[in-house]
């Protein structure tokens, strides 16, 4: 019996994604403006969505409801979202197959690992120097 494995995403490689998402994409950030984040806007009929792994972390936001299905531990799941849902898709993890009953639009948000790491250092190290602790000893 043969494995599948799952497909491999890069959102720098964006005509990849064709095999994913079969209807082009609306609306996309330039690879090389942002380094390390990229942002798509896509439309998709009724469609069925095979295992994915990709190499960026993946925020996915609807801007309408849906139901959608998706194949955990073999067995099939149905869930409802709601307008304005997310769902989190960690870079290197497998995300399950999903059907979706109806046309769904996405706002996908993909960040490079070292991009959110490099923001995360900028902001606490940032903070960190503009509120120098102001700390007061008293003898006791």
């Amino acid at each position: 019996m043969q494995i599948e494995q799952p497909i491999k995403i890069n959102a720098v490689q964006p005509d990849k994604l064709k095999q994913i998402l079969p209807k082009p994409l609306i609306l996309s950030t330039p690879i090389s403006l942002f380094n390390g984040f990229y942002f798509n806007y896509h439309r998709q009929l009724n469609y069925k969505v095979p295992e994915t792994l990709s190499s960026q972390h993946i925020i996915g936001i609807s801007p309408q409801n849906f139901h959608a299905s998706f194949k955990i531990n073999k067995n099939w799941q149905r869930q409802y979202y709601g307008e304005g849902d997310i769902g989190i898709f960690p870079a290197y993890q497998t995300s399950p197959t999903a059907e979706f009953e109806q046309d769904n639009e996405f706002v996908i948000l993909s960040f490079e690992p070292d991009f959110l790491i490099r923001a995360v250092k900028e902001i606490l190290f940032g903070v960190m120097a503009v509120t120098k602790p102001k700390f007061r000893f008293q003898r006791l």
